[in-house]
């Protein structure tokens, strides 16, 4: 077992403060080590296939979450645009078409 004043622990520590944010298989494995873990048995494949698949699902969610961002924005410049009584209104509007298309009766202007 490693303790604060040990070797293992000032690795794991200078290997933290130099990879800030960076950190690898190589710091996992010093602080298992540091914590009395000898043998950690980590499949390197296993566990880099796992990441990239977690970067890949934060990747994507990334980008969802931007298109929300972009749609809300948008529906709010058009709410503030038009005003309450125009955006209801226009739905007013394009509910009525949207019957008239589904009615199946021609309708001319």
């Amino acid at each position: 077992n490693a303790s604060i004043n040990s070797p293992l622990f000032d690795k794991a520590m200078e290997l933290v403060k130099e990879r800030n944010g960076c950190w690898d298989t190589d710091l996992a494995l010093t602080i298992l080590q540091a914590c009395g873990i000898q043998n950690p048995e980590i499949l390197i494949e296993d566990s880099t296939r796992e990441v990239r698949t977690v970067q890949r699902l934060t990747e994507s969610l990334r980008a969802q979450v931007n298109r929300c961002e972009e749609a809300i924005s948008m529906l709010k410049d058009v709410a503030f645009e038009f005003g309450t009584g125009r955006v209801l209104e226009h739905r007013r509007r394009f509910l009525s078409d949207l019957a008239v298309v589904f009615s199946g009766a021609l309708y001319s202007k």
